[in-house]
This record gives structure tokens, C-alpha cells and sequence, in this order.
């Protein structure tokens, strides 16, 4: 059994790692995008507050561009972390969402936790309440984060499928798979939750995680409950990079190459050369407004194609 659970998470590992590498190596190798230009532009840093950029300085061109990352973090933290916008434009919905995410979160935390935790027990170090002051600090953190994450994580699950499978307005968007998932997840937290009840240190998970760090292949949790949650917990982390929930990759390029990219296009730059690029793909469609008589081949041509024989009002 413990081969067996140890070969699975090896494997689910793996095909996280796998997964996440091939969708961001996908985003990143996908033709230029258009782009929004919709100022403030966060990282233009003290200017972002009235919408300024650095196109406002004279001879722009000819001076180096600087971009506010740390202007661009204290953007998007409350995005990633806390949904604004959700909370902004949707607030029903984020009594739901923000629970859920939260929660998962908090749950990569307790991930980084055990492993600390598992590192610092392989190396001698005791991790409880009296394992001194590294130990006592990785000891509590990991019981905060675990039942907390576990438990927002069941709220937030719970409520998402009930909106899911209650709200008219979602009738439309909600597919099997989208239950499946919120139902899967949910199922997840409430296992491990079960085991932090069993064992509210987590000291069976903690050296389960060691036992996977050093290959001791024959361990095997003990109890029923803790290889079940393993092994549930082990799928989820292969599965979530497989499906939609993996959207924080496409948050990345949406805020990076989408919203805030305002790179000038500069003669000789690389830029200029993808935008070449993107001008020479096909043309595939034609309606009243562009390419209306379908005798532009690309879009190069339908940029400069004669458009006065468009119809009125088109």
C-alpha cells in the first residue's frame, strides 16, 4: 500500500509540473495579443494614480523605460488574493468565490508547511509545541492553515455548487464537469479535514511528506482516513492544472500582455517584428465592415484596402 501511494503521488507531481510548464509555455508562444491600452497602467508607478504614462515626456523614445514591479504587486495582491473585483462587481458571488480561493490558498500554505515541517523533522529538529521557536512556529502555522484552508474550502465549495445548480443565470454556463470539480474539491477538503480531526498536529501527514522526500517507499500512513485524503489530495493536485481551475496562468499574461502591456512599437525592436508577424495570418472571414468584398488575403491588406465601398452605417 504504501508503494503503491508513494508511486501515485510521485506521479501526480509530476504531471502537476508537467501540466502547469505546458500551459504557460502555451500562452507564452501564442501570436501577439490585442492589446488593451486602458490606462492607469499599474506600472507606470507614481503616474498610475491619474492615468498618467511615460508617453506624456518628450522625446519618450530616447530615454529608458523603467516599470514599477512593486507598483504592479501592490495591484494585483488584492486581485489575487482577496477577488476585488469580484467584490466590486459581483458581491453575491464573492461570499462564494472568495471563501473557495481563499481557502485553496491557504492550502498551498499548509503544502509549504508540511514540507518545511518534513525537512526540518528529516534534519533532527523537533516540530511541536515545544520544538523551540523555528519548530513551534511550523507547528502552529500548519495546524492554522490546515483547518483553516479546510474548512473555507468546504464553504466556498459548497456554496459555488449551490449556485451553480440553484442560479437560473447559470443554467447556461454550468456544464457536468464544472459540478464534478466543486464536488471533487469539496470532497478533498472534507477528508482532510476528517484527518485533522483524527490528528490535529498533523503528525501523520507531516512524515508522510518526509517519507516522500526521502524515497522511504515503505512507509504507509496509518489509519484508514489519512491514505484516502493522500490519495484524493495527491489526484487533485495532477487534475486542477488539467481543467479551467488552472486559470492563474492566464491571469498572469491577461494583466501582463493583455491589460497593462503598453510596450512601444519601435522600428527595429522586437515588437515590431511579431506585430509583422501577426499582419501576414490569413484572412478567413469578411463581413461589411472589413475585407468586404473577401479580396483581401491578410491582414496587412485589410489595412490598407480602399474601405470606401463599405455600406452605410457599417
Amino acid at each position: 500500500m504504501g508503494i503503491l501511494l508513494h508511486i501515485i503521488t510521485y506521479a501526480c507531481l509530476a504531471v502537476f509540473v508537467i501540466a502547469v510548464g505546458v500551459k504557460f509555455h502555451r500562452y507564452k508562444s501564442m501570436p501577439l495579443h490585442l492589446r488593451w491600452e486602458l490606462y492607469p497602467v499599474a506600472h507606470e508607478g507614481h503616474k498610475a494614480h491619474y492615468g498618467g504614462s511615460f508617453f506624456e515626456e518628450t522625446e519618450w523614445y530616447k530615454k529608458p523605460r523603467t516599470v514599477d514591479r512593486v507598483s504592479e504587486a501592490k495591484h494585483m495582491l488584492p486581485e489575487m488574493l482577496f477577488l476585488s473585483a469580484v467584490w466590486h462587481h459581483n458581491k453575491p458571488l464573492w461570499f462564494r468565490s472568495f471563501p473557495f480561493h481563499f481557502g485553496m490558498y491557504n492550502m498551498i500554505g499548509f503544502l509549504v508547511l508540511l514540507n518545511a515541517g518534513a525537512v526540518m523533522q528529516i534534519a533532527g529538529m523537533s516540530v511541536s509545541a515545544s520544538g523551540g521557536a523555528a519548530g513551534a512556529i511550523v507547528y502552529y502555522l500548519t495546524i492554522l492553515s490546515g483547518f483553516f484552508g479546510m474548512i473555507l474550502g468546504i464553504i466556498g465549495a459548497a456554496g459555488l455548487l449551490h449556485r451553480r445548480l440553484f442560479d437560473e443565470n447559470l443554467k447556461d454556463y454550468t456544464k457536468p464537469a464544472d459540478l464534478f470539480n466543486l464536488i471533487f474539491l469539496g470532497g478533498s477538503f472534507a477528508l482532510l479535514l476528517a484527518v485533522g480531526i483524527a490528528d490535529p498536529s498533523f503528525a501523520g501527514l507531516r512524515t508522510w511528506v518526509a517519507s516522500v522526500l526521502t524515497l522511504d517507499l515503505a512507509y504507509t500512513p496509518g489509519g484508514a482516513l489519512a491514505p484516502m485524503a493522500i490519495l484524493l489530495a495527491s489526484l487533485a493536485v495532477a487534475y486542477i492544472p488539467l481543467t479551467h481551475m488552472a486559470h492563474f496562468v492566464v491571469k498572469y499574461f491577461t494583466y501582463h500582455n493583455i491589460r497593462w502591456d503598453d510596450a512601444p512599437n519601435l522600428p527595429g525592436s522586437a515588437f515590431e517584428a511579431r506585430i509583422g508577424e501577426v499582419l501576414n495570418y490569413p484572412v478567413t472571414w469578411s463581413a461589411d465592415h472589413i475585407n468586404p468584398k473577401g479580396e483581401a488575403k491578410t491582414w496587412a491588406q485589410v489595412a490598407t484596402t480602399d474601405v470606401t465601398n463599405l455600406k452605410e452605417g457599417a
